[in-house]
């Protein structure tokens, strides 16, 4: 069928053989979301929140505020997380940081320094490892005054190269988990974890009575180097192990299928 406009010479056809269907405005913003939806939805999409809250915090204000309710039925959570996605993917260009390993050491001390923090570098060359420390002097201030009982904890996969990521957490007066200090390792052993503790020990009066390790080798190995007690005519200073990771392991080793030398 043509439709013909009478004020002017254009028709409009259908293309060959194609089908012909006519759609309402109403199911067209049904498909295709009003500028205004989508706008709200990038606006809310910059908020940390989870996907659930954003697309129910869009339907609320859309249909309350913007009066589109009709609109809101066919939203779905995967609209919305593609629109977060693009909005954050733009946001996060530059922590994606460079591709040649020592221009991104670089620009990620640059950066970090930029903000305030305390950084260092530094290498172990029997073991061929590097890491980077950093801390904010607040955050300083906390491991000082607060880290008799300091927890320590390892995050994998936090980047390209596969460093490890390590974080020392203290328990303030209002019993929350605070950050004092960060560092980044290339390789999880004794030698390289404990070269970046004796660096933060030496940011502050870090004294340490109790860390809490996830059962970890490593990181009790390198507590003791850093933290020699009694024998260095220093505070002692006792791991202890979470609770969580122990059995964890334990579990695992009873219900372990291969067999055992008793």
């Amino acid at each position: 069928m043509d439709y013909l406009n009478p004020q002017i010479t254009d028709c409009i056809s259908s293309y060959k053989d194609s089908s012909n269907y006519i759609h309402s405005l109403l199911d067209v913003d049904r498909i295709k979301h009003p500028q205004a939806i989508r706008t709200l939805m990038k606006k809310e999409a910059v908020k940390n929140y989870l996907l659930p809250a954003i697309t129910a915090a869009v339907k609320e204000y859309a249909t309350i505020k913007l009066d589109l309710g009709a609109n809101m039925q066919e939203l779905k959570r995967k609209e919305v997380t593609n629109i977060k996605y693009k909005v954050r993917e733009l946001m996060e260009v530059y922590l994606i940081g460079n591709s040649d390993l020592k221009l991104d050491i670089l620009q990620s001390v640059s950066y970090l320094k930029e903000q305030g923090y305390q950084v260092e570098t530094y290498r172990i060359l029997q073991r061929s490892t590097k890491g980077i420390v950093f801390a904010h002097p607040e955050q300083l201030k906390k491991l000082e005054k607060y880290g008799w009982l300091t927890l320590i904890d390892s995050t994998h996969k936090t980047n390209r190269y596969d460093w490890y990521l390590f974080t020392l957490y203290v328990h303030d007066t209002y019993r929350c988990w605070n950050i004092g200090a960060h560092f980044l390792v290339s390789s999880e052993d004794s030698n390289t974890v404990a070269e970046a503790l004796k660096k933060i020990y030496s940011y502050c009066a870090w004294s340490s009575r109790y860390i809490l390790s996830d059962q970890s080798d490593v990181e009790f190995k390198s507590i003791k180097i850093v933290f020699s007690g009694v024998n260095a005519g220093e505070q002692e200073c006792k791991v202890l192990l979470c609770i969580v990771h122990v059995m964890r392991t334990w579990m695992s080793k009873i219900y372990e299928k291969k067999p055992r030398m008793l």
